[in-house]
């Protein structure tokens, strides 16, 4: 009964207009897109169209990659999309951006076994297209940008799980922390769309997870 009334208040909310689509997800992933315009578009219009970004990442050069992202369903029957926006800004005007968004279940898998071996059989510079590994490995989780303004597709996988330390009665919830894998694959992509250059990344992650040590995943390469 429980579980029906939820489904009946969030669809309420959702024909009557209560429940208000972030801006982010508003539109099509075409429209979206489009509505960015290189060597036009500011920063500060973004700002005031989607509010605060979730990261921002100075390159070496002064330019900087900002992203937003935003998770959305419509429908409370749905699975929810992840939307997210990744631009390079170049003295406040953005140079290059791409938009894409994906279900919130999408996972890349194929990660967890793969290696330099594996990969470099399927993964040509020159030859292997970005649509190509689209349709083999599925969507990257993101995008970013290098400091020339190339495309950098990114894959992640990880399996961090609760340490010991969260096991510990009432201790656990305040100072527990989670660990495990993540593996990171980068492809940088050439302006035609090929792959130039791509690296396959392992590190631990590690994270405070309890209400006094919240904290985002730290990285340490293997």
């Amino acid at each position: 009964m429980m579980k029906r009334g939820w489904l009946l208040l969030a669809a309420t909310l959702v024909l009557t207009g209560c429940v208000r689509t972030p801006a982010l997800s508003a539109r099509s992933v075409t429209e979206t897109q489009n509505s960015v315009v290189d060597g036009k578009t500011t920063l500060d219009e973004l700002l005031q169209r989607y509010g605060q970004p979730e990261n921002r990442s100075p390159t070496a050069t002064g330019k900087v990659n900002v992203g937003w992202k935003r998770t959305w369903s419509d429908n409370p029957l749905h699975a929810a999309n992840i939307s997210r926006l990744n631009v390079l800004v170049d003295k406040q005007v953005v140079i290059r951006h791409i938009f894409t968004r994906y279900p919130l279940t999408l996972n890349n898998n194929f990660l967890k076994d793969a290696t330099k071996e594996s990969l470099g059989a399927v993964i040509k510079p020159g030859v292997t297209t970005e649509s190509s590994m689209i349709s083999r490995f599925g969507q990257p989780v993101s995008y970013t940008f290098s400091d020339e303004g190339e495309k950098i597709m990114l894959y992640l996988w990880q399996d961090i799980t609760d340490d010991a330390s969260r096991m510990i009665p009432i201790v656990g919830g305040f100072i527990g922390t989670q660990s495990g894998p993540v593996y990171t694959l980068l492809i940088t992509l050439n302006d035609n769309g090929t792959v130039k250059a791509w690296d396959l990344i392992h590190a631990q992650g590690k994270r405070g997870a309890g209400i006094m040590n919240a904290s985002a995943i730290k990285l340490t390469p293997q």
